[in-house]
């Protein structure tokens, strides 16, 4: 499916990170799991970003976020204060 098609049939509760995926917006997916976007809401299809990453950007998005999932775990295990 074109893009468009992607965007509309995903767009409704989509979050930032949703709408980065689809868009296969890397940077963008990047920046925002390490501003702790969770990667876990899905939107009103019941998808989430995870579901969406492997048929689009498999690889680079998932080790990205399996590498900053783990940097999160390790500054809320070091009671890190972000301001």
């Amino acid at each position: 499916p074109s893009l468009l098609t992607t965007l509309s049939y995903h767009a409704q509760g989509a979050t930032p990170l949703l709408f980065s995926v689809i868009t296969e917006n890397l940077e963008a997916a990047q920046l925002l799991l390490a501003a702790r976007a969770q990667p876990d809401i899905p939107n009103k299809r019941g998808k989430t970003p995870l579901d969406l990453a492997s048929p689009l950007l498999a690889p680079s998005l998932l080790a990205a976020q399996q590498g900053v999932l783990a940097a999160i775990a390790d500054l809320a295990e070091a009671d890190v204060c972000f301001i």
